[in-house]
Order: C-alpha cells, then structure tokens, then sequence
C-alpha cells in the first residue's frame, strides 16, 4: 500500500488540492499526523539509544558494532577486489586462449598448404611420366606387346614407394582366382 501512495503521491496531492482549503487541510491531517507521530517514535528511540550508550554496557556494544562493522565493510571490499581480480585472470585466460586458437589455426593451414602443394608437385610429376610414357608406347609399330621389360620398371617406378616397415606385397596386384576355384584363397 505505501507503493502506491509514493508512486502516486503527486496525483493524490493535487487531487486533494482539487478540494481546496478543505482538501489542503484532510492532506495535512491524513499525511501530517502519521509523519509527525513517526518522527516523535524516531526522537524516542534515538533518546533511549543515546541513554543506552551513556552506559559502559552500551559503550561495549557500540564498541563491538563498530568492529563488526569494520570487519563486514573490510570483508565486502576485499571480495569486490578478489571477484575483480578472478574477472581479470579469466579475461586474459580468454585472450591467451584466443590467441593460441589463432596461432594453430594459422600453422594448420600453413602446414595444410604445404601438404597440398607437395601432393600437387608429385601429381604433376607423375603425370609427366604417364605422358612420356604414353608417347613412347605410341611410337612402337609392334602390336602384338607394347610392353617391355623398361616398360614394366617404368610402370613400377609410377607406383607410390611403400613406406619402411609396412607390409611389402600390400601395393603388389595379385592374380584373379581360376575359374573353379573359391576366392576364398584355396
């Protein structure tokens, strides 16, 4: 309810100024009496606290709540600056993983074009030697076989190198099963 009236206390007044001398005299009554019987309260209570400090009791008390108070205040403050400080490491933490993001993505695709380049170079090497290899077969005038034992080095030489230690007769072709026989490898 007191909402209300604060967030519409200029409508009420000048609703109350609406009525005139005797509107201006409830306003006063209904909002001046309640705020005068308040204050008096605060009077009071401020006067029984300041006869309670006279005391040692309350000198004690007001002693110990200035400590408290101190301690809070100084505890607030340290964690603003320990929440600031965490913000801090977290912001960097962020760019420096950020910039390592950057930095590999940057080596990756460096070493990605290397690798392509290197592919493209042999591609083109190799289909230098199928060309040359094409034009030497078609000068030849036997058609019975074209291919000679240097054809068959040469063909052999196309053939991707196995790496040191894989299995050797992996990149070898190997004769189709007989008819009759399972492929099963009998």
């Amino acid at each position: 309810m007191w909402h209300f009236f604060a967030s519409n206390l200029w409508t009420i007044l000048g609703l109350i100024a609406s009525f005139g001398m005797i509107g201006i005299g409830v306003a006063v009554f209904a909002f001046g009496v309640p705020a005068a019987l308040i204050v008096a309260r605060l009077f009071a209570v401020a006067r029984e606290v300041l006869r309670f400090l006279a005391t040692p009791t309350g000198q004690a008390v007001a002693v110990v709540a200035l400590c408290l108070a101190s301690f809070v205040a100084g505890d607030i403050r340290r964690t603003r600056l320990d929440d600031a400080a965490w913000q801090a490491r977290e912001e960097e933490a962020a760019r420096a993983a950020a910039e390592r993001d950057a930095r590999i993505r940057q080596e990756t695709a460096a070493d990605a074009a290397q690798r392509i380049a290197a592919v493209v170079h042999e591609a083109n090497e190799l289909q230098q030697k199928v060309t040359d290899y094409e034009r030497t077969i078609s000068t030849r005038n036997h058609r019975a076989c074209l291919a000679t034992p240097d054809d068959v080095r040469g063909l052999r030489d196309l053939a991707p190198q196995a790496e040191p230690g894989s299995d050797r007769g992996a990149g070898r072709l190997r004769k189709p099963p007989r008819a009759g026989r399972a492929a099963t490898g009998q």
